[in-house]
């Protein structure tokens, strides 16, 4: 079975497919956030023996191209950063003393949120326009970059 599934698999990719997402927009109340994102596979570059698996890292940097966008509200960014810094907090600390300083979890996120949004904007990572954070990324020739910063793609 997992043979035929390979085999499936490397044909599909052989085929050059092509993944476009968007524009995906989500509205609530009066903030936003828009994203689009298009994968290309390179099947002339799939390797004679298919993918080696989805740990297979050499092979799909080679097969894979991608590009995109996305925008998201200013108020909306902070509570995404806010509710992100919240979950951190939290796994830092056991269960019990999370219950009790539940309060102070919440504004210390408030707190640290517009603090990260900042300190993307000022490495580049985010574009500030009005009310708005914008970003744009690329993945091409195993190269990532992030409003046009290169960004290591290999994960440990």
């Amino acid at each position: 079975m997992l043979t035929e599934l390979q085999a499936f698999a490397d044909d599909l990719l052989r085929a050059s497919p092509a993944v476009e997402i968007g524009p995906v927009r989500f509205m609530n109340d009066d903030r936003s956030f828009r994203a689009h994102v298009r994968v290309d596979v390179d099947g002339a570059a799939l390797p004679a023996a298919g993918v080696g698996g989805i740990e297979a890292y050499e092979d799909w940097v080679a097969l894979i191209s991608a590009e995109g966008t996305s925008e998201i509200d200013k108020n909306m960014a902070r509570e995404f950063a806010a509710e992100l810094m919240k979950a951190q907090l939290r796994a830092s600390i056991d269960a019990k003393s999370t219950a009790k300083m539940s309060r102070r979890i919440e504004a210390m996120a408030r707190q640290q949120a517009p603090l990260i949004l900042r300190s993307f904007v000022e490495r580049g990572f985010l574009d500030e326009s009005g009310n708005f954070y914008s970003t744009r990324f690329s993945l091409a020739d195993g190269a990532l970059s992030v409003n046009g910063i290169a960004m290591p793609v290999r994960l440990p």
